[in-house]
């Protein structure tokens, strides 16, 4: 008796078991489904419209997700703007103002080319100087007459695009003349002159 009693108290217990276990797992499949259920009617809510053809009251379902995705897109974009807007603002902030002093030294000053060029140059110490003369005009033949060529025409060579030539001279003051394809012309970047023609002042 005591055998049969104790195998029916064991069978009873994994009855007990075996219920208790298929409860669990049965409150489980009902509470996911609820929970699904009501996670689906927040995502949709029903919007009421008119068909004002037929006057019939129409109920259809948005889906909330949509929704907020669109406004989720469109709300990046208006940041992005207002962004872009400050860093340009900051930059044109940073960017130093230049005073008039600044702008003066900035903008190249305009020198003229009868400034610029200079047609003799003299060079050396003692008893004779080195003078080159320049002729910066366009011409077939260039060459320069004065005393100090014995009143004979020497000749310019044509380098870069300028007419020169170096001559020996002795410390004086002289009368000279280009003499430009065949004509006598005075020195355009000299202003010294007398009776019409250019004068230099060897020292």
């Amino acid at each position: 008796m005591t055998e049969n009693n104790l195998e029916k108290k064991k069978s009873s217990k994994e009855l007990w078991l075996v219920l208790i276990f298929v409860d669990i797992i049965a409150l489980c499949i009902f509470s996911y489904f609820i929970y699904s259920s009501f996670a689906n009617s927040t995502k949709k809510s029903v919007q009421i419209n008119r068909n004002p053809k037929t006057e019939e009251i129409v109920l259809e379902e948005i889906d909330l997700r949509e929704t907020v995705k669109e406004t989720k897109k469109e709300i990046p974009q208006e940041i992005n703007k207002e962004q872009t807007d400050k860093k340009n603002q900051v930059k044109e902030d940073s960017k130093p103002s230049q005073t008039k002093e600044q702008k003066e030294i900035s903008e190249p000053t305009l020198v003229t080319k009868q400034e610029e060029r200079e047609s003799f140059n003299v060079s050396g110490t003692g008893k004779w100087r080195k003078v080159t003369f320049r002729y910066f005009d366009d011409a077939k033949s260039v060459a320069i007459i004065s005393g100090f060529t014995m009143r004979k025409q020497s000749p310019l060579k044509k380098v870069k695009g300028i007419w020169e030539t170096t001559l020996t001279i002795a410390p004086g003051t002289y009368n000279y003349m280009f003499v430009v394809d065949g004509n006598e012309v005075k020195d355009p970047y000299n202003k010294q002159e007398n009776n019409g023609r250019s004068v230099i002042n060897i020292k």
